[in-house]
Parts: C-alpha cells; structure tokens; sequence
C-alpha cells in the first residue's frame, strides 16, 4: 500500500471493525492496537508510523470525548496539532484524524472529503521510496552523476535567456514599445481616476439575492474568495431537500432553497442592512457566538417538517419577527461540517420564510476571521 486514499479508506474501516470488536478502549494500548492493524495491513507499513504518532500525541482520545455538532472543528484542531508536533504533512494528517473520526461514527470515509477539481491540498508529489509523511522535503541522494555543461553553451544560453528577458520586460502597443514598469504605472494612474470617479458618483452596492450560490461584492468592499475554516471545502456531498439527522457530518456546497453565503458576504450584508438577522441554531452547548445573534437550536434538528421541532421553531420565529416573512435572516452553527443551519434553511422556507441565507462557514470560520464574537445568549 501507498499513501493514498484508497490506503486511508482501507485504515477507516479497519479501525471501526476494531472499535466495534474492543470498543474506543482500544486506542489506549497502542501496542495492541498496531499489531492489530499490522495483521489487517501488512502493507501500510509507513501509514501505521503516523498512526502511532496520533495515538502518542492523543488524537483518537480527543475525538472520543468530542461532542458531535463539534467535531469537524475538533478534527481540524487534531490535524493543526500533528502537522506542530510531529512535522507530518497537513494532507496526511487529516487523513489519519478522518479515519479515526469515521471509525468512531464522527464523520464518513476519508475519500468523501477529497476535492478531485481543486489543487488547494494536493501533497507534494514524492517517489515510492521516499515517502515520509513529512512537510519537509525528502533530501535528495548523494553521489550521483550530473551532467556537464560546456562554457560554450553557457555563453548561449545565457544570451537567450537576456533576450527573452528583454522582450518580458516590453510592451508593444501599435509603433511603439514601452517598458513594462512604465506601462504599470499607467495602468495604476488610469485605475486611480476611475476609482475616484466610482466614489464621486457613487457605485453599485450589491445586496446578494437568496436565489443563486455566486460571489457577490457589497459596498465595493473587497469578498475573501478564499474562504475561512473550509467554509468553501466540496466534499461531494450532494445538496438535498429533506432534513439531515446526522448533523455532525461534511455538507454539500449548495442549498436548494435560500442562498448560501461566505464570511466576507455575511460582513458586509450586516454592515449595510440593521435588519439583517443572524441566527444560531447549534443545539449543543457553547460559550460564544457571532455578535448580535439569537440563539434558537430547534431550528437545526433533523426529523421532518410537522414534527414537535418544527412548531417550536416557528414560534420562536414568529416572536422574533411578527408576521414578517420577507426579513432576511442568516443561519449558521459550527461550521462546514454541521447540517443544522442546513437544516434551519429548509424548516424556515417550509414556513414560508423567504429571504434565507445559510452560512455555512458558521462559527468556525468567523473565529478564524478574527471576526466580533459575543457570549451566546440563552436560546429562545
């Protein structure tokens, strides 16, 4: 075996079939636990080095006493910690923690979070037999031959490379060239009047429509594309439109109803709009959330749409806005990895709510926004 995916998958369910057989108890005698695994593995030899390394540094104990809304932001605090204190590459330490998480039931196969269209976390690239896990690269062999170039083909190429660096530095518009410093700052002068001109006679504010999941720009005011805490992570998960009970798990990127929203969108649509309201629905206790939130977790339960949730739900809505169902409300709760403000979304439109937003980053990707935080309410 190698360190792909497939190896991790395969390490998954091992663990699962040894934590259904012994119980979690299993990860407290690493010895044991890695003859056991060596017996189903005999070739993941390099991938059992980093199992040990987690089990020392206590990351399966930590995912045992984990509460379950919380355990997509556990796991990625477990994968921070084994890259800082073992050095392992953060690709394969999130393999390892995935596979652990999904042998204790906190989250599915380690091959469902990979992102096949997107190069963001692809590991660097390593040979057979010198793979080692590590942020560090392999150094390579000493004592092996290079080739010799003569001085003749020095002066060559070095005559090549200035003229291919001249003509990089050259701008041709029409009859004349001009030097690429010079045309930048041109370009930066025409940018500057028309900026001024945008601020004069104002500019075009962008309050984001809960009908598609696009970009969107409010008050000129630049988005993060990147994201914060995969709150912009496609797992593969497909968007559905039916309740999810199992809210602690990876969610789709999209919604069917409302609009999903990124943490930049949702600072500045509360910037530019007072009616904006935010709403916390993570059921399971915690000490902070996003300021000016309400607390309302009967919101995020799975079950269905006329269930004893649902009524409480639409009650709690009902006293907050009247009969006032065009409001714009913001939903959210632990991050990427928590259906519950998913779940809000559907139960709010099935009550006839209409201005919806789902933000998936939630809590996760506020705090690593650095973003205002206020003691979480009592819920409503």
């Amino acid at each position: 075996m190698t360190g792909n995916i497939s190896t991790y998958d395969s390490l998954a369910e091992v663990l699962k079939a040894l934590v259904e057989r012994f119980g979690s108890d299993i990860f407290n005698d690493r010895r044991r636990l890695i003859s056991l695994l060596a017996d189903h593995l005999p070739d993941a030899k390099r991938e059992l080095r980093v199992v040990r390394s987690a089990v020392d540094e206590g990351v399966p104990a930590a995912l045992v006493s984990t509460e379950r809304h919380l355990s997509g932001l556990e796991m990625d605090r477990q994968a921070g910690r084994l890259e800082s204190g073992t050095g392992l590459r953060i690709d394969i330490a999130r393999q390892i923690v995935r596979a652990f998480a999904y042998s204790l039931g906190l989250g599915p196969l380690p091959s469902v979070y990979e992102t096949p269209s997107s190069d963001a976390e692809k590991p660097p690239q390593a040979s057979e037999d010198t793979w080692a896990g590590l942020s560090q690269p392999v150094q390579p062999e000493t004592g092996r031959q290079t080739n010799v170039v003569s001085p003749e083909n020095t002066r060559t190429n070095n005559a090549k490379k200035e003229a291919t660096k001249k003509a990089a530095n050259t701008i041709t518009i029409g009859q004349f060239s001009l030097d690429r410093k010079y045309a930048a700052i041109a370009v930066v002068v025409v940018a500057v009047v028309i900026f001024g001109l945008q601020d004069q006679f104002g500019g075009d504010d962008v309050i984001p429509s809960p009908d598609n999941n696009e970009p969107v720009v409010v008050h000129n005011n630049p988005v993060n594309t990147t994201g914060y805490a995969n709150e912009l992570a496609d797992w593969g998960v497909p968007a559905k439109s039916t309740l999810e009970n199992n809210v602690g798990s990876a969610t789709p990127i999209s919604i069917p109803v409302g609009r999903r929203v990124t943490t930049g969108e949702v600072q500045n649509m509360i910037a530019q709009d007072a009616s904006i309201q935010l709403i916390d629905v993570l059921a399971n206790s915690h000490g902070s959330t996003i300021k000016n939130a309400v607390h309302i977790p009967s919101g995020g339960y799975g079950g269905t749409f006329n269930d004893n949730a649902q009524q409480n739900f639409v009650a709690s809505l009902r006293s907050l806005f009247g009969g006032r169902t065009s409001v714009p409300i913001i939903f959210f709760c632990a991050g990427s990895e928590c259906w519950e403000s998913y779940n809000a979304v559907l139960r709010a439109n099935a009550a006839g709510y209409t201005n919806l937003y789902w933000y998936r980053g939630g809590l996760a990707s506020w705090s690593a926004a650095g973003l205002p935080m206020q003691p979480t309410p009592p819920p409503r």
